[in-house]
């Protein structure tokens, strides 16, 4: 199992850097990925739905919330990073702040969740997200413009792969029609165009 710093060592090691103990070593490096490590986790998280990193919830109505053009709004999980679809959904929706709003009277979701325990990260996934922080923090130690674009590419060319493999376990997923053919006749407003 990858710890935060052994996924933070990996980019240094990437860049050419010394390894760090902690991120709260009193090191430019420690102080560097410890400002980067979460935005990198979270922005690679959202990119792609990673299998590791799928929720389903049933959610609640929101009391108190009257939304202008919906009858009900629905309290978003506080680890929802993204909402992937939504189940079974025949009516419009909108996802406002943390909530969804919708005429439906029940809400079903599957989402990306904010995983932070990298016991649960996928080992594509751990590739993926130590050569974006190395390649977000090379220039920063080196101030090598040439390793900077070749880490950069490196990752790209590495989150490609990793979205391949990822995609390839499991099923092919069926579309609820109502996820997005009946989209195109309504307004969001929920009225039909035609």
């Amino acid at each position: 199992m990858q710890s935060v710093v052994d996924i933070c060592n990996s980019a240094l090691a990437a860049v050419g850097s010394k390894a760090i103990v902690s991120l709260s070593d009193n090191t430019e490096r420690a102080r560097l990925l410890q400002t980067i490590y979460d935005t990198d986790r979270l922005s690679l998280l959202r990119m792609h739905p990673w299998n590791f990193a799928i929720k389903q919830a049933t959610l609640a109505v929101l009391d108190g919330v009257t939304p202008f053009e919906y009858t009900y709004a629905y309290e978003l999980p506080a680890d929802c990073l993204r909402v992937l679809r939504v189940y079974q959904n025949l009516c419009p929706y909108e996802i406002v702040g943390k909530a969804i709003y919708s005429n439906d009277t029940q809400m079903r979701i599957y989402y990306i969740a904010d995983i932070t325990d990298t016991a649960q990260f996928d080992t594509v996934f751990i590739e993926c997200l130590s050569m974006k922080i190395a390649s977000d923090i090379a220039y920063s130690l080196t101030q090598n413009l040439t390793l900077t674009d070749a880490l950069a590419k490196e990752y790209e060319m590495r989150f490609r792969q990793a979205k391949q493999y990822d995609a390839q376990e499991g099923s092919p997923r069926q579309w609820d029609s109502g996820d997005w053919l009946t989209s195109r006749f309504y307004y969001r407003s929920g009225d039909p165009l035609i």
